[in-house]
């Protein structure tokens, strides 16, 4: 009886824009309670929403229990001057984050949803910006931001893993979602021949990190995630021991995302 939407919008360094104008990007909760009762011309009404600045064009939500409380994980596809040099430049210059993320947002009370976390790497700090922005000289699109990401079970999440363009595969202890924290990550290397499939490297093999763009699964019981990355193609993963799973984690089918 509700949707969760990503409003995809614009961070506020990105040259589109339009100066002064209030957030527009973020997540927005509807009641479609009469859509789902078939009632005839149902109304749609919004319930709550969130908005925020520092990130930009929202890539979609996932709804979930963290320790008996309800959340949405939401991730954006841009970060708060859009995907280019030199909007990654306006960000770090408003001491913004310049590419994208996952964040835990607390829907207790659904008419005000709560930031409660940002999943943060160290390329996410501002203050990296002059060691980061010279890796990508001569790139633009996407870069280190996130994509896709899921959970191990949406009644009973307790990890986060995501997909990035060029950060390889991270994966998060949500158990607190007050300080999430990393916990593995994979990234995959670079090709030596070009990949006719890949949207990175698909004519010439120019050493550009993969981008592992698709879903990410776990599989508690195999101590596993698979995904698929553009150049090294589908992969599957082994946690070491006593990373992951953790006492609590399963991995239920249809669960994840």
């Amino acid at each position: 009886k509700r949707a969760y939407l990503a409003l995809s919008g614009r961070g506020i360094a990105d040259s589109r824009r339009v100066a002064g104008s209030p957030p527009d990007n973020g997540l927005q909760i509807l009641d479609v309670s009469q859509v789902q009762a078939r009632v005839p011309n149902p109304v749609i009404s919004v319930v709550g929403q969130i908005l925020w600045d520092d990130g930009g064009t929202a890539q979609h939500t996932i709804p979930v229990t963290i320790n008996g409380k309800p959340y949405v994980i939401h991730a954006d596809e841009a970060g708060a001057g859009g995907n280019s040099a030199a909007g990654w430049a306006k960000a770090c210059a408003a001491g913004l984050a310049p590419w994208n993320m996952a964040r835990i947002i607390d829907i207790s009370d659904e008419t005000k949803p709560v930031l409660t976390s940002k999943l943060q790497l160290d390329m996410n700090n501002p203050e990296n910006c002059a060691s980061v922005i010279p890796d990508l000289a001569g790139l633009s699109g996407f870069t280190y931001g996130a994509h896709y990401c899921s959970v191990d079970n949406k009644q009973n999440a307790t990890t986060l893993a995501c997909g990035y363009f060029e950060s390889g595969v991270r994966v998060f202890d949500i158990r607190d979602p007050l300080r999430p924290k990393e916990i593995a990550y994979y990234n995959p290397p670079a090709v030596t021949t070009p990949s006719p499939g890949s949207q990175n490297n698909r004519t010439a093999a120019t050493g550009r990190p993969d981008h592992c763009s698709s879903q990410v699964k776990l599989d508690a019981v195999a101590k596993t995630l698979s995904t698929t990355c553009q150049d090294n193609g589908f992969m599957i993963l082994k946690f070491r021991d006593g990373v992951w799973p953790f006492p609590e984690s399963s991995t239920p089918p249809g669960q994840q995302n």
